[in-house]
């Protein structure tokens, strides 16, 4: 309902209007008797959707402004027919796959997840474009979190070195393909 879906958003909103219809929201539905009061909720209830779409529209406009700021970034990038032909499909495609999953959200976090998203596409696509364009120059970018993909507990040496060989096995596949690696 309407209280968790604000309990999911608050940190993200902080909007003192929405704060205090979830309030007025609550009381009623704590009274001992909230028969008097009912009649209230749905008007509650109308305004807190009012506001809330209006501030959700806000957040998409603002990451999909920012997706389409990367977009036309590598866009511009695609300089020769060569180019254009191998990754503009793709590149559109993805990003415009990034733009309605911002359009479908309705957990503000999730959707400023999606600039984040938008920026390492952005990061891996130059790195492509690069090496389409310059085959010599052969670079990587390894996000830390895709080689620690599980939650790992160190409880002595041995666990410390299992984790450290792990990161050591992903970074030198990458290092046989690749002239450099950067780890972000």
């Amino acid at each position: 309902g309407i209280c968790d879906d604000h309990e999911d958003n608050k940190i993200s909103l902080d909007n003192e209007e929405l704060d205090n219809i979830v309030d007025k929201i609550n009381s009623i539905i704590i009274l001992e008797e909230p028969y008097s009061k009912i009649h209230d909720l749905n008007k509650l209830n109308q305004d807190y959707e009012i506001k809330f779409n209006s501030l959700l529209k806000e957040k998409q406009n603002y990451v999909c402004n920012q997706i389409d700021n990367d977009l036309n970034e590598l866009l511009e990038l695609l300089d020769n027919d060569k180019l254009i032909q191998f990754f503009k499909e793709d590149i559109e495609n993805k990003f415009n796959n990034l733009k309605n999953k911002v359009n479908e959200r309705k957990k503000i976090p999730y959707i400023l997840g999606y600039a984040i998203n938008s920026n390492e596409l952005k990061e891996k696509y130059i790195i492509d474009i690069n090496k389409f364009t310059n085959p010599t120059s052969l670079e990587s970018i390894i996000y830390f979190k895709d080689i620690l993909n599980e939650e790992v507990n160190i409880r002595d040496s041995e666990d410390l070195d299992k984790f450290l060989n792990k990161i050591k096995s992903e970074i030198t596949k990458e290092l046989d393909v690749n002239d450099i690696v950067k780890i972000r």
